[in-house]
Formats: C-alpha cells, structure tokens, sequence
C-alpha cells in the first residue's frame, strides 16, 4: 500500500505546499484537496469516515435501481434490508476500503454516484471528481471522446465528412456482413471448447499470474461493487457470513 506517501503529500498540501510532489505517487490529487477543504489536517486518515456514509447511501440507491429498473421487480417486493442495505453495507465493509487512507473509497463513491443520478450535470462532476482522484478510472475518457464526436456530428449536419461530402456518399457493401459473421463465427468456436478443458486453461494461466503478483485487488473494486449490486438472490445468512469476515480482516 502507498498509504505512507499520500498522508505524506496530504500534509504538505495541508502546509499550503503545493508545488512539492511526490515521485512515487501514481495518482491525482483530488483526496488531498478535499482534506484540506473539509478541515482533516491532522486527521488525514479520518476523511474516509466522511466519505463512508455518502457511499453507503450511494450502493443503496443504485442497489434499488438495479432491482427495479433491471430486473423488474416492484417496490413492495423489495426487502429494504436483506435485499438493499446488507449488499450495501457489505461493500462498504471491504478490508481495501477501510484499511487504509487511500484513493479508493472517494473514487468508488463519485463513481457510484455519478451513474445513478438523473441529472447529466452532476453525473459529468461526479465521474470528474472520480477522475481527479484516480486514474484507474481513466476509461471515462472514452466517454468523453464519444460525446465529443456526437458533438462533432452534430455541427457538421449530421456527416462525418469534412468538404466535399459529394465524394464521401453512404453506399451498400453487401461483403460486410460475411467478414461479421465470419468474426462471430470464429469467436463462437471457441465456446464449444469442451469444459475439462477450459478447466485446464484456467489452471494454468492461474499458475502463470498469480506468482506474478500481477493480481492486485484493489483494481477490482468498482467492478466487484457492480457485479455484487447485480446479484439477483442474496441469502440473508451469507451476507452475514461476508460482513463477519470482513470485520475480522479489518479488526486483524
């Protein structure tokens, strides 16, 4: 973990020093400005027990789209507790988020905000804010070139021609459609690959990565936090079970 590095950097901004940088640190520094915003000079670790209840009620309100809006279920089917908060607070609850005074937390906080919010002004400040804190989000970028080409079509008329459109006219090419299902044939394959073998695929390419140590979990947070989000039946008991272990993790 880098937390030693940016309590270190958050101090110095803290002191109004901001044009001393740390080398080792590898992303932006939106955490240390909010800690000197919100006054935890000093108390640089505690800004995640502000930042906790905002993603707490963040997951629960995605966790209710989710149900309603995805998977069709009605409101009065929805168990607030069992089906919403336990998911929730069991995110919450990740060793990776808690542990330490680190970028994730912010990050997966703004991120989970900004999709589940109708207002696109406040989603583009969200996922900007999510940038500012860590790079691992730079994928929004994308995002932003696609606006920016919509925004291009848009000024151009509706064509991506510049000029003379005369000599760039839409036209039929019937060979596309054989090189496209040539594509999904060939990927489609691979899918009837027998499942012992696949088995044998996972084994070995788990033993060529994981002494690699290319696997760092924290990578895997927001994507984790969806996919948990996503589960259609939860038990109560093994939400239990996850919480439990995750505060011994953290307790240890």
């Amino acid at each position: 973990m880098d937390e030693i590095f940016h309590v270190a950097q958050t101090k110095l901004y803290c002191k109004g020093i901001y044009n001393e940088w740390n080398p080792k640190i590898t992303t932006p520094p939106g955490l240390y400005f909010l800690a000197v915003l919100f006054g935890f000079c000093g108390n640089e670790r505690y800004l995640n027990s502000l930042i906790l209840p905002f993603c707490f009620a963040g997951l629960c309100r995605l966790r209710r789209f989710i149900l309603i809006s995805i998977q069709g279920k009605l409101k009065k089917e929805i168990d607030q507790f069992k089906d919403v908060r336990l998911s929730a607070f069991s995110i919450c609850l990740l060793p990776v988020l808690l542990n330490n005074s680190y970028t994730d937390l912010l990050s997966l906080t703004a991120f989970i905000w900004g999709i589940s919010l109708n207002s696109s002004i406040l989603s583009f400040l969200l996922f900007a804010l999510a940038v500012l804190t860590r790079q691992i989000l730079k994928y929004i970028y994308q995002f932003l070139l696609v606006f920016a080409f919509i925004c291009f079509l848009i000024w151009n008329n509706g064509s991506i021609v510049l000029g003379d459109k005369t000599a760039h006219k839409p036209a039929k090419y019937l060979a596309i459609p054989f090189y496209t299902f040539s594509a999904v044939l060939m990927f489609k394959m691979t899918s009837e690959i027998p499942n012992k073998l696949k088995a044998f695929y996972f084994v070995f390419t788990s033993l060529c990565l994981i002494p690699a140590f290319l696997l760092e979990f924290r990578y895997f947070i927001i994507p984790f936090a969806l996919w948990r989000l996503s589960l259609d039946k939860q038990s109560t008991k093994a939400q239990f079970i996850e919480i439990v272990i995750n505060f011994i993790v953290i307790l240890n």
